[in-house]
């Protein structure tokens, strides 16, 4: 069984997303969304600060030979830990009933769906992170609402 075209393409998903975020941060220049991408990078270092914690090891196997094994710890799953912080934040914002939106939902279910399926992490790995992902984006979205959005009309 090899990774077909899909599961190659979400392999990718990390620099997608940054790359992404860079250019929509550039393009609106908005106080909102650097909010927004200032929490995820939080939320990513969180990530690698539980894995050094937890210390709980990836999948010792694959259904495919070819995935290459990685050395970092897999409790709690980075991608599904910032894609549930994306998914969440987006859908707590005014960006909810855009089509972008709608990708994005999409686009994360794929996301943590392939962690499990090329054996990168368990379903409990990508549970948990999805999990934190998503606490985090909410208590980062209620920040804004209570403190940072006050400010708004200064920037």
């Amino acid at each position: 069984m090899s990774n077909g075209p899909l599961l190659r393409f979400l392999a990718k998903a990390q620099p997608i997303v940054i790359t992404l975020s860079i250019f929509v941060l550039v393009y609106f220049r908005s106080i909102d969304l650097l909010f927004l991408f200032t929490g995820s990078t939080l939320c990513a270092y969180t990530a690698k600060g539980l894995k050094l914690i937890i210390r709980q090891p990836r999948p010792s196997f694959t259904m495919d030979p070819s995935i290459s094994k990685k050395d970092s710890y897999g409790m709690p799953s980075s991608h599904s830990q910032v894609m549930a912080f994306f998914a969440y934040y987006t859908f707590r914002s005014v960006f909810r009933d855009t089509p972008l939106a709608i990708f994005l939902y999409i686009f994360t279910f794929l996301v943590l769906w392939s962690r499990v399926r090329m054996g990168h992490h368990t379903l409990a790995q990508v549970s948990v992170g999805t999990c934190i992902g998503a606490l985090m984006a909410h208590a980062w979205y209620n920040l804004w609402l209570s403190k940072v959005e006050l400010l708004q009309p200064f920037f």
